[in-house]
């Protein structure tokens, strides 16, 4: 199990509290049946999946959670799995996705296109195994 820890300090003066676990292996094993099944997930769904209640802090942790394990792939030679959790109001991943790859947000234009990539190299890997 690889578990995600969030320590946050209430201010700089107090030591780091543990937070909530996002155990990564649940967590790609989720998104790896949902590239299998060639869907995306919400933040919503995922969160409700992990056990976990749907916020703004717990979409941070989630989103950490998500880029701790996409690099863990990428030094395996596996595809991003992040790409396929969406905001249920539009169906794209958070600007957090897009940001290092697009800065200027989600109408540059070929951000769609990276994307709907990501998501085909994913679903097509998933397809594999």
């Amino acid at each position: 199990m690889r578990p995600l820890v969030e320590n946050r300090a209430r201010s700089r003066s107090e030591p780091a509290r543990p937070g909530p676990l996002i155990d990564l292996d649940r967590l790609e094993a989720r998104l790896i049946a949902a590239a299998r099944a060639r869907r995306t997930v919400t933040y919503g769904a995922l969160l409700h999946e992990l056990g976990l209640p749907l916020g703004p802090r717990m979409v941070a942790i989630l989103c950490r959670a998500l880029g701790r394990l996409d690099r863990a792939r990428a030094a395996r030679g596996e595809p991003e799995l992040a790409c396929l959790v969406v905001r249920r109001a539009d169906g794209l991943p958070g600007e957090g996705w897009l940001e290092p790859r697009t800065p200027s947000g989600w109408n540059a234009p070929g951000a769609r296109d990276r994307l709907a990539a990501a998501q085909v190299r994913a679903m097509a890997w998933a397809a594999t195994r």
